[in-house]
């Protein structure tokens, strides 16, 4: 059952934009995505591994990010929304990532990405429980350190 959109919406979130909309607006998600391989580049780089492991490595973030996507855009039960909701590297685990990659090279950043992705699958069940914890205040903190901490590995690799 198709519902129109209020009148200063062109789109509804069950209506589908025009191809030529369509592709511009794909290209715009492939050039977002691009700027997050960066951050895999840099953690790459810090593991201290060959051209042609980042390239691999690369690569398969390209195919994780394509297929996070495809489960996104489903609508079918707790794994997808429905909704063109891009997944991306986050900046969050940038500096815990540079740590482990050069303590324990790639393959301790892939354990410590699948344990922290376990956990974030854990806490999501009761995320709307904390909300009288996670004030704006300490979210506002902890996008703030991250902007810190992404200072700090650009500076060192500028």
């Amino acid at each position: 059952m198709k519902t129109q959109p209020p009148a200063n919406i062109t789109i509804g979130v069950n209506q589908h934009p025009p191809l030529v909309q369509f592709t511009l607006l794909s290209v715009q998600y492939a050039f977002l995505l691009s700027v997050y391989l960066v951050l895999v580049v840099i953690v790459v780089r810090a593991a201290g591994a060959g051209p042609e492991t980042a390239r691999s490595v690369v690569s398969m973030a390209m195919i994780a990010s394509a297929v996070g996507t495809v489960l996104q855009a489903l609508p079918r039960g707790p794994v997808g929304s429905g909704f063109l909701a891009p997944p991306v590297f986050s900046a969050a685990y940038l500096g815990p990532s540079i740590l482990a990659a050069k303590d324990g090279g790639l393959p301790a950043v892939v354990c410590m990405t699948v344990c922290a992705g376990l956990f974030e699958m854990l806490i999501a069940s009761v995320l709307h429980r904390l909300r009288i914890v996670i004030q704006p205040t300490i979210s506002g903190l902890t996008i703030c350190i991250i902007a810190f901490e992404l200072g700090i590995v650009g500076l060192q690799n500028a």
